[in-house]
């Protein structure tokens, strides 16, 4: 239960994280690419045979599957930002957490995990209740086919990335240590992200901003946190998979919304409240279910 709480709570770090990237104008592109390879650092000083990336990883069943998934999560985050940037801010979380929907399928089809009607209503309840928190009067900057492809692309992008880091768990988790694919993962995330920059570079030149690479720093460890300890409680099996996931995007949201009206002053309706009512009631419902 440890593992999820801190998940939780790491997760919400990253979402008020790029908060104070918008206040502190910091570039995002420079702080996503130094998160990743901050990531991947972390990754490879946990290792327990050593640094994953002096070996010969390529020789390892999960390289081909690490460089896609790493390859995959540079895309889906850039998403997320384009959504939150120039659509709003609440349809890049409503779009990420409601993916959940695919994890959730996919964990029923491929898993054949046992779902009930208790478990679908509180989902619904608990997709109505991101909905309703993060709702907000937000105008929207983009217009056109890309104010609904870009969230589209974080809808279905989070749930590949939830369903993928399951299949992680169960092929790789019992037979190697997580960290050695976790941080070829976050390796090759942060190589396309330079990539990426550089390709930018050509066309308008960014200086490095210190204040941005210590923001990616800060964000790498918050995600090599929230991802290990995902895979942990997953591992553990306290709960089920289809009780973990919406728990967690629940939380997430519960406690970004929070902290955000206390210590960045972001005003809740009657509505955001009534979701957060909604959210715990879901989550209860979940975990007697």
């Amino acid at each position: 239960m440890l593992y999820l709480i801190v998940c939780i709570l790491a997760s919400a770090g990253m979402t008020l994280l790029f908060k104070v990237f918008e206040l502190k104008k910091i570039n995002n592109l420079q702080a996503i690419l130094a998160n990743y390879l901050t990531a991947s650092f972390c990754c490879n000083m946990a290792c327990k045979e050593g640094p994953v990336i002096l070996t010969n990883f390529w020789q390892n069943d999960w390289f081909v599957f690490s460089v896609f998934l790493g390859v995959f999560f540079i895309v889906v985050f850039y998403a997320m930002a384009m959504t939150a940037q120039k659509v709003a801010v609440s349809v890049s979380i409503v779009a990420s957490k409601m993916s959940l929907v695919i994890t959730l399928f996919f964990l029923y089809i491929y898993y054949q995990e046992a779902m009930n009607i208790y478990k679908w209503l509180s989902i619904g309840g608990a997709l109505f209740a991101v909905y309703l928190t993060t709702k907000r009067e937000e105008k929207t900057k983009l217009s056109g086919h890309w104010a609904y492809i870009y969230p589209l692309m974080v809808f279905i992008g989070s749930g590949i990335v939830d369903s993928s880091l399951k299949y992680l768990e169960i092929t790789f988790f019992k037979t190697a240590d997580v960290n050695a694919p976790l941080g070829m993962i976050f390796f090759f995330a942060g190589i396309s992200g330079l990539v990426v920059y550089l390709l930018n570079q050509t066309k308008e030149r960014n200086p490095i901003q210190l204040k941005s690479i210590i923001g990616g720093i800060c964000l790498g460890l918050l995600n090599y946190i929230s991802t290990y300890t995902l895979l942990k409680t997953l591992s553990d099996k306290i709960l089920t998979d289809s009780v973990i996931f919406p728990i967690i995007n629940i939380g997430v949201v519960i406690v970004a919304s929070v902290v955000a009206m206390v210590f960045f002053k972001e005003h809740l309706s009657k509505k955001n409240f009534v979701g957060i009512a909604l959210a715990v009631l879901s989550i209860f419902i979940l975990a007697i279910s």
